[in-house]
């Protein structure tokens, strides 16, 4: 089920799809995060990388101010959802609608 980042925190524990727009990207040396749709601390929702798996993402400045899709189990961290991401296939960017009509 694909969900917005605003409905994220009623399905703490079930595994979605969550899109938003990822508005900063914050990387530190023992956490990546993907705030979407707004900053921290106003941010409804966070997609977590930590260290172990981060090479397996390349360049994540490259997802700002995209839309993207994020899949996993949503959890509870510091009473706002998030889902740790594992893998790239994880967090795909979502085409914008509006860029090329389609061909017929």
């Amino acid at each position: 089920k694909t969900i917005g980042t605003a409905e994220a925190g009623k399905y703490y524990d079930a595994a979605m799809v969550v899109t938003g727009k990822v508005v900063r990207v914050s990387v530190r040396p023992t956490v990546t995060i993907l705030d979407l749709d707004q900053p921290y601390p106003a941010s409804p929702f966070t997609a977590v990388i930590f260290p172990d798996n981060a090479g397996k993402f390349g360049n994540l400045q490259k997802l700002k101010n995209q839309s993207v899709e994020v899949s996993g189990t949503i959890i509870e961290y510091h009473n706002k959802p998030e889902i740790v991401l594992e893998s790239a296939e994880q967090i795909e960017v979502v085409e914008a609608a509006a860029q090329e009509p389609e061909k017929k």
